[in-house]
């Protein structure tokens, strides 16, 4: 989003899956930086007992993939600690997105809900919104097809 404010040269299309980066009053964003991988699962998936999880996300400390995931949560945090996982001055320029953009959300996103995915909808000049059912925050992994084919309907039309 940010590339498509500050350069939209360069952005012809927009596909927002899940995205974080505001802050929705009333519908705040659950803690991202969390040990307890079974909170983490019940967090990001909709069936957080799916065999997807394991595809996803590591589902315990022996998993090879900890390393990796635990990297990856530390720069999440170094560029997302504070303010958390959104930029205050993001809602004002949203307006400047002028390119076709397509918002893509889990119905029962319980990281970022989906009056973040509806706010975007309403604030990006002729935004469109596509709501999953029965999907979480792991919206490409918990619906692969329909995912795959919203967004490549969407970036081919």
């Amino acid at each position: 989003m940010e590339l498509a404010v500050l350069r939209p040269q360069l952005v012809s299309k927009l596909v927002l899956v899940d995205a974080a980066g505001l802050h929705v009053d009333g519908a705040p964003m659950a803690e991202l930086f969390i040990d307890d991988f079974d909170k983490m699962r019940k967090l990001l998936f909709f069936d957080p007992d799916s065999p997807l999880v394991e595809q996803a996300m590591p589902t315990s400390i022996d998993d090879p993939r900890i390393l990796l995931w635990l990297r990856a949560r530390e720069a999440t945090a170094r560029v997302g600690w504070n303010p958390y996982l959104h930029n205050p001055k993001l809602p004002a320029h949203l307006h400047r997105i002028h390119c076709p953009t397509l918002v893509l959300w889990g119905r029962e996103d319980k990281l970022i809900p989906l009056a973040h995915g509806e706010y975007y909808a309403e604030h990006i000049a002729g935004a469109k919104l596509q709501v999953f059912d029965r999907c979480g925050h792991m919206l490409p992994f918990e619906q692969a097809e329909q995912f795959a084919a919203a967004t490549f309907n969407f970036v081919t039309s």
